[in-house]
Parts: C-alpha cells; structure tokens; sequence
C-alpha cells in the first residue's frame, strides 16, 4: 500500500464524514500491491477504520492471479478465483476469514 497516498485519502474521508467501504487482501503476495514496505500496524489501522463504522470487503486471498479466465464480468483477462476448481476457491475464501477473524475483523462482504 502506498501509505503517504492513502494517509491523505484518510485524512479527507474523516474530515468529510465520508463512510468507505475498503478493499483488504488478507493474505497480499501481489508484488504490484506490495508498493512500499509493510505497515507493521497495518491490522491497527484496519482495526480502527472497522471501528469508525468502515465496512471491510474481502478482497480475494492473497491477489495472485492464477488463470487468464476473465470470469462473469469479463474485466480482467486475469484472476485470482475464476477458473479455478471451487475447492481452492472454498478455501482461500476461508482462510482469508480466519485471518480477518484472527485480526478481530469481519469482512463485510467479498
């Protein structure tokens, strides 16, 4: 995450009383999203916005796109989860939970 980026993206949004919905991977391998060194208080903050009313949305496993399937909304040419049998797809999903849950957060949706 590039967090003099998001840092301010916060700043505005709690100034505006703006209620986001934010996209966590839980488990991130996604060199492209790995843009900066990790926040060792990433799950603090997590926490915190889950405690300011922030809805957290799963986003996928760990963001390594593993078919060229574009899947039901065709956007990308690429994915993490379309394609792939749906008991990988069961447990990344669950695993992700776990984490979350181990985190002391709950996905609002996926």
């Amino acid at each position: 995450m590039n967090w003099s980026i998001w840092d301010r993206v916060e700043d505005v949004l709690r100034s505006n009383e703006i209620v986001p919905m934010l996209a966590v991977v839980p488990h991130n391998a996604d060199p492209v999203l790995q843009v900066a060194d990790p926040n060792p208080r990433f799950w603090d903050r997590a926490r915190a916005w889950e405690e300011a009313s922030w809805d957290l949305m799963m986003h996928g496993f760990d963001h390594v796109y593993l078919t060229s399937d574009a899947g039901l909304c065709g956007h990308n040419a690429r994915s993490e989860f379309a394609g792939v049998p749906e008991p990988d797809q069961r447990r990344k999903i669950e695993e992700g939970l776990r984490i979350l849950d181990a985190e002391g957060l709950t996905a609002a949706g996926w």
